[in-house]
């Protein structure tokens, strides 16, 4: 059938739709991924019921013996992850194409309200238009003027020797596994990451 609407289409709005299907097959791989990588244990263990039933039944399991049964796991836990690692990469490429490209994200595809980054929704262009804006920002340049200058802000001995007033109070020690920096996955470990390198840790 003749798609009239696809044929009136100009070159750089066909582009533009195309990097649009691409972001779309991104994201669907990678929700497919994830979902099979958060599933896995739930299915290893229905595969591991499956062979256990056909042993009681006298019947042959899909896996000759349970070394073989963890071998084979221990690979797909392997490509399993994998395949995420990739389909995240490819969703991040994607995303950066169509907006490079001219394309506009949806409000739901954004990663927060808050754009940190050109491949979260906004051109590198617009991100140097707004830092040559505040470096000539009046408001801003009279706000720098106001910051204290950083040798008056170092402490005399005598405010080192002041001894200050403590209350008690309870407080747990935190662990580190308590940490959401340690235990990050995809999308804020790379946040986190980044920030990591910019702050030079």
């Amino acid at each position: 059938m003749f798609d009239r609407k696809a044929h009136s289409l100009s070159p750089e709005q066909k582009a533009i739709a195309a990097l649009h299907e691409a972001y779309s097959d991104a994201q669907q791989r990678l929700h497919d991924a994830r979902t099979a990588f958060d599933r896995r244990a739930d299915t290893r263990a229905m595969e591991h019921h499956a062979c256990d039933t056909a042993a009681e039944r006298g019947e042959e399991p899909s896996d000759a013996t349970p070394e073989a049964f963890d071998l084979r796991w221990f690979v797909l836990n392997d490509e399993l992850t994998r395949e995420l690692i990739s389909a995240e990469a490819e969703v991040s490429e994607a995303r950066a194409a169509l907006i490079e490209g001219g394309g506009q994200l949806d409000e739901r595809d954004r990663e927060s309200g808050f754009a940190d980054h050109a491949s979260d929704g906004y051109r590198m262009s617009h991100e140097e238009a707004w830092v040559s804006h505040a470096q000539s920002n009046p408001v801003v340049l009279a706000w720098l003027e106001s910051l204290p200058n950083p040798g008056d802000m170092i402490p005399t001995e005598d405010d080192v020797n002041h001894e200050a007033d403590i209350e008690d109070w309870d407080a747990r020690s935190v662990d580190i596994e308590d940490s959401s920096s340690v235990v990050a996955e995809g999308t804020s470990r790379r946040r986190i990451d980044r920030w990591r390198n910019i702050c030079g840790l």
